[in-house]
């Protein structure tokens, strides 16, 4: 219905952080449906303010909620989608506060300096392993 829609928003592309932060503040749960989104920027931002997120199963972040609650993972399914929202937001408080901590807690490891510093690592080691078999 119209009224349970009133507090749903689609954000969109956002130009000013700023102005995402908003949303992110006043948020419960943030929902991204992508099919081969490989560690999508959004996902782990979300995180790192707490707000759980639902994800499907063809995104990347998916290895960080694995690790704090499967249930927070879907398959392409509005069903599906239905049911694990129904499931979120009847989670007790308490239960919600230990989620948001839990994903705030993993996400601090997921930064743009961490990235760079495993794709050198990854680089360096590939790069030495390809010389050594010459």
């Amino acid at each position: 219905s119209k009224e349970e829609l009133k507090n749903v928003f689609f954000v969109g592309n956002q130009p000013d952080i700023a102005d995402y932060l908003k949303y992110m503040q006043n948020s419960d749960l943030s929902i991204h449906l992508a099919r081969g989104d490989a560690f999508p920027g959004s996902t782990t931002e979300a995180m790192h303010a707490g707000v759980p997120v639902i994800i499907s199963n063809y995104t990347g972040t998916k290895q960080i909620l694995n690790q704090v609650n499967s249930n927070l993972i879907v398959n392409l399914s509005q069903d599906e989608l239905a049911e694990k929202i129904t499931w979120y937001f009847n989670l007790p408080i308490e239960e919600k506060m230990e989620l948001s901590s839990k994903l705030k807690e993993i996400s601090i490891y997921y930064t743009e300096e961490n990235a760079i510093k495993i794709y050198k690592e990854t680089f360096d080691k590939l790069n030495t392993n390809e010389t050594n078999n010459i």
